[in-house]
């Protein structure tokens, strides 16, 4: 997903400035994402990647995160579009389908929401957890194709994931997570959904530090995510300054879609 929005980055820089050197690295790091984690098991699709760091002098310290998450097959299927689109290679195409296909693969079509994704085996759907933002993005992401769902994802997400007239970062609804909410407000924006768009951002005025202009991650001093870290803790979000809050909300303002924009 981290490289997926890397590609991304490059991409607009590419198709809005030019050079060469851009399209090149844009390339190198989503075949990198096809050669290191594109996946045959269940539905395909394409793994986590590595964690952990590659320290000089130390060597390698990585590990491969075997899961698929839907977040991230979502984030990939622009990222292939796109490519498909700049050079006319078809291989891009085929890489954008394998990505839906996943992606379309963890709908559950009688509760109307997306599984975030599966287990380590890569074929077992993780039900543990119901996250916002593979609602957001896929509403952000698949808005110059097909996009079919997007009735029942502001459905669901409405009555599941808002709280305080904002969203949460899970269904458990402790608290408002800026970084969705912001999603969200862009999504109401693309979706001509003016009344939810205007309350939604209003709520981000609100939130914001009026002197600095920076969200917080959360408007408790802390929420669940359902998600544990690699010590097993688990992991929370702060009321603390957060750029990826901020930085939605700037997109948010600006009604500008970071996946084809």
């Amino acid at each position: 997903g981290n490289m997926a929005w890397t590609v991304l980055a490059l991409l607009g820089y590419y198709e809005n400035y030019g050079g060469q050197k851009y399209l090149d690295a844009a390339i190198w790091a989503a075949e990198w994402i096809e050669t290191h984690c594109r996946d045959n098991r269940g539905t395909g699709g394409y793994i986590g990647g590595y964690q952990g760091w590659q320290n000089p002098g130390e060597g390698v310290t990585q590990s491969l995160l075997t899961y698929k998450a839907t977040e991230h097959n979502v984030d990939l299927i622009p990222c292939f579009l796109r490519l498909h689109s700049i050079t006319g290679d078809s291989k891009w195409q085929e890489r954008a389908i394998a990505a839906r296909d996943f992606v379309l693969s963890m709908w559950n079509s009688q509760a109307g929401h997306f599984w975030t994704g599966t287990t380590p085996d890569g074929v077992t759907i993780n039900t543990d957890v119901i996250p916002l933002d593979p609602h957001s993005w896929y509403l952000l992401a698949e808005v110059k194709n097909e996009n079919p769902h997007v009735d029942q994802i502001f459905t669901y997400v409405g009555q599941n994931l808002m709280t305080y007239g904002g969203f949460d970062f899970n269904s458990d609804v402790d608290g408002i997570w800026y970084e969705g909410t912001s999603q969200m407000a862009l999504a109401y924006r693309y979706f001509n959904k003016t009344g939810k768009a205007n309350e939604t951002l209003q709520l981000l005025r609100q939130g914001k530090n009026q002197e600095t202009d920076a969200l917080p991650a959360s408007e408790d001093e802390k929420i669940t995510t359902g998600f544990k870290l690699k010590d097993g803790s688990n992991w929370y979000y702060f009321r603390v300054p957060h750029i990826g809050a901020t930085g939605w909300y700037v997109l948010a303002e600006r009604n500008f879609n970071p996946f084809w924009d």
